[in-house]
């Protein structure tokens, strides 16, 4: 599952202190901006995002992992309640992988701790804040799309981040971690892998500005959060990857240009074929790039629509129920009903310039 984007043309690096307290303040702005409203119509697996501007590569299928069924014990929030000691040995267990992982390549890595994630880098000290605040900025908009409280833990202990400092460093870690080759990992900026057991992973590099290395995080993120919510399975390639983009639209709005892109390649698309939403639809292995813009622009109209429906439909989603049987109890429409309206709010979207957040 990969993602890309238009290239970032910032390639400089955090100029000190000062750079830093603005990033946060960015960061800590954008979630307070509620959601715009539309009016409602009557396997663990490597991802990875991409580094390629125009075009997405779809992720080298990895080999399937079972499935856990949901825990009867969950909360309404469909996050399954671990003990305290399964998510004190997680956190154990990440610990010592990454001084394995250190050991292995002889490199020493930073550690930063936030309430929701272990970070280890080899980036500068000025950097590691940023990173943590990305993070958190990230987990902070998924508790708010998926409607749980800010007290509600997701991840199995806390989700482990790698960030190297460099591509060479990021290849070989991929290749050791997911057996992933070189040629791919050379492709792709950074990976989310999930654990049979439930533990979440991300790696990445940096890829020499911010604003892409923070994008990255945000994507892969909302992999690992969907991952762990109502259990460990796994949803369509359409709707993780679709989620994903909204997210990442969602966390950094106006200074990041994917989510009106989405909107207007997502309408050329529609445009040259019809049959386009159905096509995608169906598609249960893999998506390829070009349908992200789609995927995305689809996921965003649900969220508007109606977000505890959203919630919803992630659970029927989880216990692998046909997404048309899923539409219809909780949007109670079809999927031509949806085409509908999607279509329609796709087309007055790009032509008022609303949100698309």
């Amino acid at each position: 599952m990969g993602r890309s984007r238009s290239a970032v043309t910032d390639r400089s690096n955090l100029a000190g202190a000062a750079r830093t307290l603005g990033l946060l303040l960015l960061f800590a702005a954008a979630l307070g901006t509620p959601h715009t409203q539309a009016a409602p119509p009557a396997r663990p697996a490597a991802s990875q995002r991409n580094r390629t501007p125009a075009r997405r590569q779809p992720t080298r299928p990895q080999p399937a992992q079972p499935a856990q069924p949901p825990n009867p014990a969950a909360t309404p929030g469909l996050v399954s309640t671990d003990s305290a000691p399964m998510h004190h040995e997680a956190l154990q267990a990440e610990k010592r992988f990454a001084q394995e992982m250190m050991q292995q390549f002889r490199v020493q890595m930073t550690f930063v701790e936030t309430p929701h994630f272990l970070i280890w880098t080899t980036l500068q000290p000025q950097q590691h804040q940023v990173l943590a605040a990305q993070c958190e900025a990230m987990y902070a908009a998924l508790l708010r799309i998926f409607q749980l409280p800010a007290d509600q833990p997701v991840f199995l202990g806390k989700c482990a981040v790698f960030v190297l400092s460099n591509q060479e460093q990021f290849k070989a870690f991929c290749q050791y971690v997911q057996q992933i080759p070189p040629d791919h990992a050379r492709r792709a900026v950074g990976f989310q892998i999930g654990l049979p057991d439930g533990r979440s992973r991300i790696i990445a590099f940096w890829p020499g500005n911010v604003q892409e290395l923070a994008e990255t995080l945000v994507h892969e993120g909302s992999h690992a959060f969907l991952q762990r919510f109502g259990g460990n399975s796994h949803v369509l390639p359409w709707f993780n990857e679709g989620l994903a983009e909204h997210v990442t639209a969602t966390v950094f709005q106006t200074r990041c240009n994917q989510g009106r892109e989405a909107m207007q390649r997502a309408i050329e698309l529609v445009r040259n074929d019809p049959q386009i939403l159905s096509k995608m639809l169906m598609m249960d292995d893999s998506l390829p790039g070009e349908f992200y813009p789609l995927a995305q622009s689809v996921v965003t109209f649900l969220v508007q629509t109606d977000g505890k429906a959203f919630v919803q439909m992630i659970k029927g989603l989880k216990n692998t129920e046909p997404f048309s049987q899923v539409l219809q109890k909780t949007y109670n429409a079809s999927v031509p009903q949806l085409d509908t309206h999607w279509r329609k709010w796709l087309q007055q979207t790009a032509e008022s310039g609303r949100p698309v957040y």
